[in-house]
């Protein structure tokens, strides 16, 4: 691995100090596991295919560290979140260098390092564009995975984490909060928590006689606006955030009992603008990724998805 500056920060003394912790969470043991990850040909192929998740992983990291260093935005505040023990600390650092890196060398998107929101609060990035200069704040969502069969969608993690960026963006400004979710799946799965977190749900309603308090005729689906973006309270209330973008590290396994088997990581992503944002944030900022959209009266998901999120249409 060329130029890794994953060693020169995880040192061996770093390394050997969070070992030491007297009692790690399950994400640190994983942390020391990338961090540590090396090929093992001579394992089994269950344990050498392991590994190479595991390397991949350490690869994507070195690829996100050196990009906040090459933005000249890994500093001692940075490494020190890196190194800690805290999850908390260390997934705020890596996300924030995982949405450099997106930024970056994925988009090609100009950094010219961080920018300033309402008073006493600095927002992790500013981006340079030709329509204005766009704020970027990382935040990075956690939830354990839940244990045995599950059917939530921990859309309740990602409201309180739009009200504080939202206090902390400044007015007049292009806005964006990117959500990193170092989750492991079904946390945060698919689009639906993020629709549901910040535009609403489908639900079965039913109309009422008042008079007699039964229903009327059949009951009806209808999509209900109760979302962070466009509940009205009886005005919007969070109009300094113009955009979310979602981003997640997904590693493709393909052909894990394969003798060729050369997994690697990728990330995926996709956007939803705020329609009460009266600066809204370009859509062309995001690439080709699937964006859910105001057009016109319309609400809809430019790749023509449900606009609940689920999966859209096979071409």
């Amino acid at each position: 691995m060329a130029a890794c500056i994953l060693e020169e920060i995880f040192t061996a003394d770093v390394i050997e100090r969070l070992k030491r912790h007297p009692a790690p969470s399950t994400t640190l043991t994983r942390r020391i596991d990338i961090l540590t990850g090396t090929e093992t040909p001579d394992a089994d192929r269950d344990t050498q295919n392991w590994n190479l998740i595991l390397c991949a992983r350490k690869a994507a990291w070195n690829k996100y560290l050196s990009a906040m260093r090459g933005a000249g935005l890994l500093d001692d505040d940075v490494r020190a979140r890196l190194t800690d023990t805290d999850d908390d600390n260390f997934r705020s650092a890596l996300a924030e260098c995982l949405t450099c890196h997106f930024l970056a060398r994925v988009l090609g998107l100009d950094i010219f390092g961080r920018h300033e929101g309402r008073p006493g609060t600095a927002l992790d990035f500013g981006v340079r564009h030709a329509g204005g200069d766009v704020s970027v704040e990382v935040k990075s969502p956690y939830a354990e995975k839940p244990a045995g069969s599950y059917w939530g969608d921990h859309s309740d993690i990602l409201e309180p984490v739009l009200d504080v960026a939202n206090k902390q963006f400044l007015e007049g400004r292009r806005n964006v909060l990117a959500l990193v979710p170092l989750v492991d799946f079904p946390v945060l799965a698919g689009r639906k928590p993020y629709v549901k977190a910040f535009f609403g749900e489908p639900k079965i309603v039913f109309t009422i006689d008042k008079r007699t308090g039964r229903a009327i005729g059949e009951p009806e689906t209808r999509f209900i606006t109760e979302g962070k973006f466009l509940k009205l309270w009886p005005e919007p209330r969070f109009t300094r955030t113009g955009a979310v973008i979602a981003i997640r590290e997904n590693v493709v396994e393909d052909g894990f009992l394969e003798e060729d088997f050369e997994p690697h990581a990728e990330l995926r992503w996709f956007a939803l603008h705020n329609p009460h944002c009266p600066n809204p944030v370009p859509v062309d900022l995001w690439g080709s990724c699937a964006q859910l959209v105001r057009d016109g009266d319309v609400i809809r998901w430019t790749d023509g998805g449900p606009i609940d999120g689920s999966p859209p249409p096979r071409p």
